[in-house]
């Protein structure tokens, strides 16, 4: 069996600016960022496929949270077009996200996974992905993580809670590799990673169809249209940021094949929309019901 599979995913967890906020402490590994670039940028260019964890905590203290800079990803490792984006809100990867069903339509394949911390959603992440069966491999060079005070005050340096993470994990969970190593054994694929969802592009249609010619004319938007659309622009809108695109898209994709065909283009979006809203808590799912109601009963 070779190294790495001839599709390997990446996935980086937890990179976004929240990482960078003082009140972590002193952390260990200055060089993970190079490292994470560099397995990004291969990555890339060997058109492997990317997943990028982005954690949108529940804590109102948490920088985090979403609504605030700290949830924005690090410019150096945010998503091209393309890449998938997996929102969690617990410490591991595959908790209520979609990550799991996503791998397992790919193949599944094998997974690296890089990110931050190593003691916290990283080693989460690893542990249960090497006890749902996928062949994972941890870059131990490509994360790090946080001094630990115990109960008794002393304190654990952070190059100590790393080592025994990366030692807890290795052999039973994952294979726990560098860099280096990754690079040299990542293959490049010639087609993309197959899926049974249609990109959120949408375009060409399903099979047997998807050799006809595209239908590129103008239609008038209907009433219903013009609402889902300006409802979209107003929770997406910079100033309220409830939701973002790529959550949405999210959402699109992980309808089943079946719900995913007969659904129109627009009410896909209104189904995305509040798949997103109640799993964000913004509104519970019996409220929702109740004015989806209210405006179906208004519009008759």
């Amino acid at each position: 069996m070779p190294e790495l599979e001839s599709s390997t995913v990446l996935i980086l967890i937890d990179l976004q600016k929240a990482i960078d906020m003082p009140y972590w402490g002193r952390r260990n590994n200055p060089s993970a960022e190079a490292n994470i670039g560099k397995l990004l940028d291969a990555w890339r260019r060997a058109r492997q496929p990317v997943v990028h964890v982005r954690h949108d905590s529940k804590s109102s203290d948490s920088g985090y949270r979403p609504g605030q800079a700290g949830n924005d990803f690090k410019t150096d490792f945010a998503p091209l077009t393309g890449e998938r984006v997996e929102p969690k809100r617990t410490n591991s990867a595959f908790i209520g996200t979609g990550l799991e069903s996503y791998l397992r339509n790919a193949g599944p394949p094998a997974v690296v996974i890089a990110g931050v911390s190593t003691s916290n959603s990283v080693e989460a992440t690893v542990r249960m992905s090497g006890n749902l069966g996928f062949r994972t491999f941890l870059a131990g060079d490509a994360c790090w993580t946080f001094d630990k005070t115990l109960a008794d005050g002393r304190t654990i340096p952070a190059e100590d809670v790393h080592a025994l993470s990366l030692a807890n994990l290795d052999g039973e969970y994952a294979r726990v590799v560098d860099t280096a190593w990754l690079l040299a054994n990542l293959p490049v694929r010639s087609r993309p990673m197959k899926t049974q969802h249609r990109s959120h592009h949408d375009m060409g249609g399903a099979e047997p169809f998807r050799s006809a010619q595209i239908d590129r004319a103008e239609h008038e938007l209907s009433q219903f249209d013009k609402q889902v659309d300006a409802l979209m622009n107003l929770l997406s809108h910079p100033s309220r940021r409830l939701v973002r695109v790529d959550e949405l898209r999210n959402a699109i994709e992980s309808l089943p094949p079946d719900r995913y065909d007969d659904l129109a283009y627009y009410e896909k979006w209104i189904h995305a929309i509040a798949e997103v809203l109640v799993e964000k808590d913004v509104i519970g799912e019996e409220e929702l019901v109740l004015k989806l109601a209210e405006l179906k009963e208004r519009e008759q």
